[in-house]
C-alpha cells in the first residue's frame, strides 16, 4: 500500500514520467531523484539524514495521496543544517521534522522555528532540460 500511494503521487509531481526505485525511499526519474516519505496517520513528522540530503527533492505524503509536499533539497538542507534543529534522540546525525497540514508548517528547531509549506503543497518538478 505505501508503495503504490508514492508511486500515485510521484506521477501527481511529474505527469507522464516513468520512475524507477532506488532503495527503499528513492525514485529517479529524468526529472532527477525524490526521497519520498509516507505516513499514514498524524502527527506526521519525518526524520531528515544525509540520505535524505542526496536527492533533488522531498516528497511528504502526510495520510493519503490528496495531501503532500513537494520540497526542494536546498530547503530541506537549511532545516538540517539549522543549529536549533531537533535532533533524533538516538540518532545525532538525523534531525526530526514535525508537520502541520492544517497550517501547511514545518516545525524543524528550538523555539517553535518553522517553515510555511505552502508554496510546496502538491509541488510540480520542473521539466527537464
Amino acid at each position: 500500500m505505501n508503495e503504490r500511494i508514492k508511486l500515485a503521487v510521484l506521477s501527481k509531481v511529474a505527469p507522464g514520467v516513468s520512475w524507477r526505485r532506488q532503495g527503499q525511499t528513492h525514485y529517479r526519474s529524468a526529472r532527477g531523484i525524490v526521497h519520498a516519505r509516507f505516513k499514514t496517520r498524524g502527527p506526521f513528522s519525518f526524520n531528515i539524514n544525509p540520505a535524505t540530503l542526496r536527492a533533488d527533492h522531498e516528497l511528504w505524503i502526510c495520510g493519503n495521496e490528496r495531501s503532500y509536499y513537494l520540497l526542494p533539497v536546498t530547503a530541506v538542507r537549511a532545516m538540517y543544517e539549522c543549529p536549533d534543529a531537533y535532533p533524533d534522540s538516538r540518532h545525532p546525525k538525523i534531525r526530526v521534522v514535525s508537520v502541520d497540514t492544517d497550517r501547511h508548517r514545518a516545525i524543524f528547531a528550538r523555539g517553535g522555528e518553522s517553515i510555511d509549506l505552502r508554496q510546496y503543497l502538491h509541488g510540480v518538478l520542473p521539466a527537464a532540460v
